[in-house]
């Protein structure tokens, strides 16, 4: 997620508190009066690291530094963390980036000298990042409490005075160890939380969590008074995000948000670290406005990008909290454009698996071998021809096919009408070679149609160590995307029953690590939803909204839908051109961002 690092300034943001220090331990020899005792705090396990804290609206008053700096606010002058060139080891970046004493509060008197030292062994063990701190002898004790209280949650044990670590600016002395391991994902509910605290007082969270499960983000915000309207609004969205990757263009990185002009560049900037921040946003824009408001309720989970495998758990415990949800903004979806009022209305469904193919027991010479042993590779393509027509890509068997509304061939037509094609949205090498240069059936076939794409092999070497060998095996990791409407149980049948049956040479075929979900199709709209919609499109973007269905799956309509039996769905998003969700890049355009807040504050105003 991408949060608030003070994108917009407002008058009531003060300037930057405390000095940022060298990164070099050797800084500490300038206590002369020897009367800073050096703390190690050690990170360990980092889960996932989250970039925090954008503001998206130019009239919100920015909120109170959250947990993005290091130290800070302490009464003798406090210290910025330091993380301009220092990484972790592995994927994560810029750890203790992520720790905040900002509830110190007055009255502590602490000096605090602050650096990096990155990739760290103690003893025999590696550890991800570490921080040293150079505290006054008198608040040392004081110094190692407050690690433990303040940062909720985040320390899981305290070693006292184990010996000596020797660091570049020489030895320490009786240092004081102080261990974190992080589940940064804890770090990024408690930014969110205090952000929505500024801008809606009376907001209630519960954090869900327990052993061996992500956290979820829960609150609530009572109903104005007197509001005459029914029924709850449900907002989702979630707070994890895609790893970094690379190629990212140089003065852009995945963990250090970047803003030039009115883009904001960062991992989970657009997928879907907006959402939370715009819930909040909507909120507190509405009662600003003094319009009255039914109760909200929103739910993020830290889990999305990885199948939101504990969502359906943390709903159960939440289903007596979203009986009455009449309305759901789902904040996880695609836009055409930055021009317009998008609105899904479907998601695909996936099925994934593993098909092995092996007529070996080892590898063999391929001069001899050949000609009499069957190449596996020769059998997967005749099992996978069986599955797709390879000329033209065409799925064969109509378990994987389901029947097109009329509404939603209407509103294909109207999206394809609005381009002639969707082509340069995708980062080809050479000139655009689409599988359909007319828009209507591209759409369509993104959309509505199943298609298979080769994910992952196993069985074959690198090329550059390749030999005349005739392998044991070829492993291919299939992904198989399914229209709205198709039983995902069924397809999984049918993929069985196709390629495991009767294979050629009498090969021995597996199909292993099957996982699958339905797809999505959004209920048809109650007249006062169709209404608002039109009316929210024409009065902040000038035009109607579109209406458009993603290739892409969301797995959590299934969970959903059956804990809020009285809910219209609202699907919305930011990720349209160039935002790069995934990839390097990613970008979120934050005028848009505004005018989406302000569309859907119109719907919410209107519901009856």
């Amino acid at each position: 997620m991408v949060g608030g690092h003070g994108l917009h300034l407002t008058p009531a943001d003060g300037p930057p508190q405390g000095l940022t220090v060298s990164r070099f331990p050797n800084r500490r020899r300038a206590d002369v009066f020897g009367c800073l005792q050096p703390v190690l705090v050690i990170i360990h396990a980092v889960v996932q690291y989250q970039i925090l804290g954008a503001r998206l609206h130019k009239d919100l008053l920015a909120p109170p530094a959250g947990v993005g700096d290091l130290v800070q606010r302490l009464d003798v002058g406090g210290v910025d963390d330091d993380h301009g060139d220092v990484y972790l080891f592995g994927d994560a970046e810029q750890t203790a980036h992520g720790l905040g004493l900002h509830d110190v509060g007055p009255g502590l008197r602490m000096a605090v000298d602050a650096v990096l030292a990155g990739g760290l062994l103690f003893g025999d063990q590696r550890v991800d990042d570490a921080a040293v701190f150079a505290v006054h002898a008198a608040d040392a004790a004081l110094f190692l409490q407050l690690l433990q209280g303040v940062i909720h949650g985040l320390v899981a044990d305290h070693h006292g005075g184990i010996g000596h670590i020797h660091l570049e600016g020489g030895d320490t002395g009786g240092v004081h160890i102080v261990d974190l391991r992080l589940d940064l994902r804890v770090v990024a509910v408690d930014e969110a939380q205090e952000f929505g605290k500024f801008l809606v007082p009376d907001i209630r969270y519960t954090v869900l969590s327990e052993p061996g499960k992500t956290p979820l983000l829960f609150f609530e915000v009572p109903a104005s008074e007197g509001c005459p309207k029914s029924g709850s609004v449900l907002f989702y969205g979630h707070l994890d995000k895609q790893p970094e990757g690379g190629s990212w263009t140089c003065g852009r990185a995945p963990f250090c948000p970047k803003k030039e002009g009115a883009v904001l560049y960062g991992r989970g900037a657009a997928d879907d670290g907006y959402s939370f921040y715009s819930a909040v946003s909507l909120v507190h824009a509405l009662r600003k406005g003094r319009i009255a408001h039914p109760r909200f309720v929103g739910i993020f989970e830290t889990c999305e990008e990885s199948g939101s495998t504990d969502f359906a758990y943390w709903i159960d415990c939440l289903k007596k909290e979203l009986q009455d949800v009449r309305l759901a903004l789902i904040l996880d979806a695609g836009c055409l454009d930055y021009k317009r009022l998008c609105i899904t209305t479907n998601f695909r469904g996936v099925l994934t698996a593993t098909l092995k193919v092996s007529v070996l027991k080892h590898g063999v010479h391929s001069g001899t071998a050949s000609g009499i042993v069957p190449d596996s590779f020769m059998i997967a393509r005749q099992l996978l021809e069986r599955l797709e027509e390879s000329a033209t890509g065409t799925i064969r068997d109509s378990a994987f096919y389901a029947t097109i509304p009329k509404e939603r061939l209407e509103q294909i037509r109207a999206k394809a009408a609005l381009s002639a094609s969707f082509a340069g949205d995708f980062p080809w090498i050479d000139s655009p070679a689409p599988r359909f240069k007319d828009a209507e059936k591209a759409i369509l076939a993104q959309t509505w149609m199943p298609q298979l794409a080769i994910t992952g092999a196993q069985g074959l070497p690198d090329i550059s160590c390749a030999g005349n060998v005739l392998r044991s095996y070829t492993a291919l990791r299939l992904s198989l995307r399914l229209p709205p409407r198709v039983d995902a149980a069924v397809a999984a049948q049918a993929l069985k029953r196709i390629l495991l049956s009767d294979p050629p040479f009498g090969a021995r075929t597996e199909l292993t690590d099957i996982s699958s979900f339905a797809g999505w199709d959004a209920p048809r709209e109650e007249p006062w939803l169709q209404h608002s919609i039109e009316k929210a499109g024409q009065s902040v973007f000038g035009q109607s909204a579109v209406y458009s269905g993603e290739g892409g799956s969301l797995s959590i309509f299934d969970i959903l839908e059956p804990a809020c039996p009285q809910a219209q769905f609202l699907l919305t998003g930011v990720l349209g051109p160039n935002s790069n969700a995934h990839g390097p890049d990613e970008a979120l355009h934050l005028d848009y961002v505004e005018a989406l807040c302000r569309a859907l504050a119109r719907v919410i105003a209107d519901m009856p």
